[in-house]
């Protein structure tokens, strides 16, 4: 038992910091109460646990104001909130994000919103959605770009469509098991 996190550093020349609670029994399970990381202005943080029954109900919150304290190859800002439940052998997973001036190697992004859940359980539902505005590659731009994964492993759809002045992609692909 880790009655109390409390770490101290630097990463990337930033100060790294830990703090929270971990708990392992038998009978509980692993429990972490309010465990965050933060480096510079950087935070995340869990909470939640996995049961002695290997029952899974964790929280997550990644608020990062600038990437590039933390990972100098990445830029701009994220948010990201989710959950996962179900069960250590069907993990089932949600998210929420939002991310704006987004530097991914010469890639461009002004703002990112997406959702999204999947399970791995016998079906493997999935339904994702990432919008993207503002991508400014190497040597074109695209106004708007909408992706969506949804269906299950039998029957799943994977579509993206993009605006642009220069492009237009209207794309659909249909798959089954």
């Amino acid at each position: 038992k880790l009655n109390e996190v409390d770490i101290n550093g630097q990463w990337q020349g930033y100060p790294l910091s830990a703090s929270g609670s971990v708990d392992f029994h038998q009978k509980n399970g692993l429990q972490l109460h309010a465990l965050s990381l933060k480096n510079a202005e950087n935070f995340l943080l869990l909470d939640g646990g996995v049961s002695k029954h290997q029952a899974l109900d964790i929280t997550f919150t990644l608020d990062a104001a600038d990437l590039s304290n933390s990972l100098p190859q990445l830029g701009g800002s994220l948010n990201l909130v989710g959950n996962v439940r179900g069960n250590v052998e069907q993990p089932e997973f949600s998210y929420e994000l939002l991310g704006n001036n987004l530097l991914i190697s010469e890639v461009f992004i002004q703002q990112a919103m997406g959702k999204g859940s999947i399970a791995w359980n016998e079906q493997k539902p999935v339904e994702l959605n990432l919008n993207l505005a503002g991508i400014q590659g190497v040597s074109n731009q695209v106004d708007t770009a909408q992706m969506t994964l949804s269906g299950d492993a039998n029957d799943h759809r994977f579509d993206v469509i993009t605006s642009g002045q220069s492009t237009r992609v209207n794309l659909s692909v249909q798959g089954h098991l």
